[in-house]
């Protein structure tokens, strides 16, 4: 819709965000629903919870990304978060 909106292809569009931003579009999603979900984490409510809340289809899906972009598990994040009483990655 963004695309058509503004008069050009989904390609061009694509094209011209990962060379403004250096990421492509879904790689953008991903990170900012991972960002949304560490408060949450923090919060000890339930992943399926957490995932469904930023956008996830599952948690597995959820945690399978999480662990690409945060290098470790929701649940090691979570646990080095209550010890060390922050609620953002070091």
């Amino acid at each position: 819709m963004i695309a058509s909106d503004l008069g050009v292809s989904i390609s061009s569009l694509a094209h011209r965000y990962k060379m403004e931003k250096g990421e492509n579009v879904m790689d953008t999603l991903l990170r900012i629903r991972i960002e949304q979900s560490l408060p949450l984490l923090s919060s000890g409510l339930p992943l399926k919870f957490i995932a469904e809340n930023v956008g996830f289809c599952n948690e597995f899906y959820f945690s399978r990304q999480f662990r690409r972009l945060q290098k470790q598990s929701p649940g090691s994040w979570r646990n080095k978060i209550s010890s060390s009483g922050n609620t953002r990655k070091n």
